[in-house]
């Protein structure tokens, strides 16, 4: 009974071992898959450059950096080093007692050499001369230490110290210059030509002390490489992203109009974005011999998400145009075309389309949420505001059908349309507003300067001479002045 009973055991045993069997497999083979990756990552590590290589076409600027650091450093030891002579004169001169006798005339020396080289760096241009004013500055002290007989070692170390952090010295071009005070010192104390030399204490902690100085250049190299590549590459990219706004923008003032002249209007045109981009838009187009049309638009927001809307509008604008439709049903099409350009954007536009037709002498309007132009009576001074009667465009469609507004401008009279970021420029007095607009505009009337030429330019320096600070929108506005009233044929 027993020899069951133990069988029985035995073989749930291993039973369970064979069910562990494949658990104990998966955990040594991860472990294994685990040390392989350590591997993997020394080797890596191991094989990885002691400093960052600076790529090719990053060379040359970093060399001039390094070259502009130097010279920098250079002035910065030059100062810590005059200042201690000052400090030492004083001393001399004040307590002559605690410099030992020793005469001043050394320092003055010293001094006047450091200056010099001060000055030579200033026109230093490749890195080994730099390198060697640098290592001039050094050494210089320690001439004067071994001159002066000084023994104290800590002196030396003190300049071994200064020598190696003040400038970003590669670990080798560390260890160069830390010899400069240790064979000054060796040379003080004659201690080379003992035997035992090797085996004093002050020589063991110049050792280390240049051990010290060469390890931290090191990670300071490899620190200033990694930061001069990143910086580099950012300003890179910046540039040419720049590069790539420059060309957007001058592709975007192509489709912005300027001047029109024909013999029923005269507009002139001013218009300055913020950013290089804007979202504010102008298109004046002469649809056939009798009518001039004309579309303000400014679309919410800055920079490119609004020119980009722009751009898009601007096609469907300039075809609605050429069809020859009627201001209202136009404007109406537009703002349907607009609700689906804007449609999860966020962004809307408020517009003026306006067209003036000389031969009936009118001008037929619709003011979709735009700021009020400003028609100037020039037989009066008498100043109208042509204000809007719908809602923005992007929002909804009107719920009747657009009918253009009509009005009838004199031959002579001027009117001034534009954008909101023209009465909300900041001045000295707060934003420009529409009662300074209309007291600009009577000003000119009343000194006879209703010339579209002149009003653009008296507007434009009043607004440079009045501003604050930037601009904070794009600013566009357009006059037009109205032509002679043509007979109609037959």
């Amino acid at each position: 009974m027993e020899d069951v009973l133990r069988d029985k055991r035995n073989n749930e045993m291993i039973s369970e071992r064979r069910k562990q069997g494949p658990r104990h497999e998966q955990r040594l083979r991860e472990a294994i898959e685990s040390l392989e990756v350590l591997r993997r990552q020394m080797m890596r590590d191991l094989r990885r450059p002691l400093f960052v290589p600076i790529p090719e076409h990053h060379a040359e600027g970093y060399l001039l950096q390094r070259v502009r650091t130097f010279r920098s450093r250079i002035m910065v030891a030059v100062n810590a080093i005059l200042t201690a002579a000052i400090l030492y004169l004083l001393i001399d001169v004040l307590a002559p007692g605690m410099t030992g006798g020793r005469a001043a005339f050394p320092v003055l020396v010293m001094a006047v050499l450091e200056i010099l080289l001060l000055v030579v760096s200033r026109s230093v241009r490749t890195l080994r001369a730099i390198q060697l004013l640098a290592g001039a500055t050094v050494a210089i002290p320690a001439f004067l230490f071994f001159q002066y007989g000084i023994p104290d070692a800590s002196f030396y170390i003190l300049l071994l110290l200064f020598g190696g952090f003040v400038y970003p010295w590669s670990p080798f071009g560390s260890v160069v210059v830390s010899l400069l005070p240790i064979f000054a010192f060796l040379s003080v104390r004659g201690i080379a030509e003992d035997d035992a030399w090797l085996t004093r204490p002050e020589i063991l902690i110049f050792l280390l002390t240049t051990v010290v100085v060469a390890s931290l250049q090191v990670a300071r190299e490899r620190g200033a490489r990694i930061e001069y590549i990143l910086s580099a590459e950012a300003r890179s990219t910046e540039e040419d992203m720049l590069q790539g706004l420059r060309t957007a923008a001058r592709i975007h003032a192509m489709i912005i109009s300027g001047d029109v002249i024909t013999e029923c209007v005269e507009a002139r045109v001013f218009y300055e974005p913020m950013q290089m981009l804007g979202g504010d838009y102008i298109k004046i187009l002469p649809v056939d011999d009798d009518r001039t049309a004309m579309v303000l638009a400014d679309v919410t927001g800055h920079g490119a998400p609004g020119a980009l809307l722009v751009n898009r509008v601007d096609s469907f604008v300039e075809n609605l145009m050429r069809q020859r439709l009627r201001p209202g049903v136009a404007a109406e099409a537009l703002n349907r075309r607009a609700m689906e350009i804007f449609f999860g954007s966020g962004m809307l536009m408020t517009a003026f389309w306006a067209e003036y037709d000389c031969r009936e002498g009118v001008l037929r309007w619709v003011n979709f949420g735009h700021p009020p132009a400003l028609l100037v009576r020039t037989a009066t001074g008498a100043i109208e505001e042509l204000r809007a009667g719908f809602l923005p465009m992007g929002i909804s469609e009107p719920e009747e059908p657009v009918e253009a507004s009509v009005t009838v401008p004199e031959s002579g009279d001027v009117i001034l349309f534009y954008t909101d970021g023209l009465i909300e420029t900041r001045t000295s007095e707060g934003v420009v507003g529409l009662p300074t607009l209309k007291e600009f505009l009577r000003k000119r009337w009343e000194d006879g300067r209703m010339d579209p030429g002149m009003i653009v330019a008296d507007l434009k320096e009043y607004l440079e001479r009045n501003r604050i600070g930037d601009a904070h929108d794009d600013v566009l506005f357009t006059v037009w002045k109205i032509g002679t009233k043509r007979r109609r044929r037959g």
